[in-house]
């Protein structure tokens, strides 16, 4: 299963905020908690 899907859909100017959450949550094996936006394919922005 790819997490492609998802970076495609998601607004550009969340991408590199979400990229830098997710080692720093690894690293110290803590809860990964983050928001960001997505555009549907119907264009909706969520």
């Amino acid at each position: 299963m790819s997490s492609d899907p998802l970076w495609e859909m998601m607004m550009p100017e969340n991408v590199e905020g979400l990229a830098r959450s997710i080692p720093g949550a690894a690293e110290t094996m803590t809860f990964w908690r983050h928001e960001w936006r997505i555009k549907s394919a119907s264009g909706v922005v969520k």
